[in-house]
């Protein structure tokens, strides 16, 4: 009884299990939504051809001129990055204090990342946004046309990456109560590869700067706030309240020590 009332003092989220069923149908369905998507994002040939490079603002204008020769290598090291970044997460489980809860967390991971792909979708769906390479002069136009080519806001791939490795970031820091700078250092650890990916999908003419800058910010908020969401909440013991009578009045006095 002992070990068992430790074991849930030692909790860190409290997550139903059931949660995980909607990510869980959401990622079956993939297949069919990406699908969806990439005809939404058709582009005509009228379209392409009056697509203007100087239309684009200052800040991504850059990414119309990127050499479209290195669009392929670019596209492959997005790839890496993209797939080591999604199974970080697997590093806690090294961790004893983290990976015996393996079954909360997993289902947490999973509500995480379908909080992150349903913004996405809905953005990708709302947002009519022609890719890069649809404004580079270097890009032949049968290349400019068709389907998926107006999906550029934002870049899923770089939220996909951010959400793990935040997750990772948020979970490990949680659980091991690190504050301050130590936890800064670790958060600063865990942007490094959303951004790599952010670099990599620019220079493949599939975003502009800002489509990445955005989706790794999409993806860190899902990594911290969901995970905070399901976070247990204890009671801060430097914070004292108590009742006080003076000289005929009454009333609550609250104090806070620092530690």
């Amino acid at each position: 009884m002992l070990a068992a009332q430790n074991s849930t003092a030692t909790k860190i989220y409290s997550v139903n299990h059931w949660e995980a069923l909607p990510p869980l149908v959401l990622f079956a369905s993939s297949p069919l939504i990406f699908r969806a998507l990439e005809k939404n994002a058709s582009l005509t040939l009228a379209e392409a051809q009056a697509l203007n490079p100087q239309s684009v603002n200052s800040f991504d204008r850059p990414a119309c001129f990127y050499d479209p020769g290195n669009f392929a290598n670019s596209t492959k090291s997005g790839e890496l990055v993209l797939t080591i970044s999604v199974v970080s997460p697997l590093i806690l489980l090294l961790d004893k204090k983290i990976s015996r809860d393996w079954a909360d967390l997993l289902a947490l991971l999973l509500v995480t990342h379908g909080v992150d792909n349903a913004l996405y979708y809905t953005s990708s769906l709302a947002v009519r946004a022609p890719r890069p390479l649809t404004y580079n002069p270097e890009v032949p136009i049968e290349e400019k046309v068709g389907e998926g080519k107006t999906n550029s806001f934002f870049s899923g791939h770089t939220a996909w990456t951010s959400t793990s490795t935040f997750f990772v970031a948020k979970v490990y820091t949680d659980y091991h109560h690190i504050r301050g700078i130590k936890r800064l250092l670790i958060y600063s650890a865990a942007a490094v590869p959303p951004t790599l990916e952010g670099y990599y999908r620019v220079h493949a003419g599939r975003h502009f700067a800002s489509d990445a800058i955005i989706g790794g910010i999409v993806g860190a908020a899902c990594g911290i706030i969901i995970p905070e969401l399901h976070r247990i909440k204890t009671k801060d013991s430097r914070v004292s309240i108590k009742p006080f009578f003076l000289y005929g009045a009454n009333g609550m006095s609250v104090s806070y020590n620092i530690k």
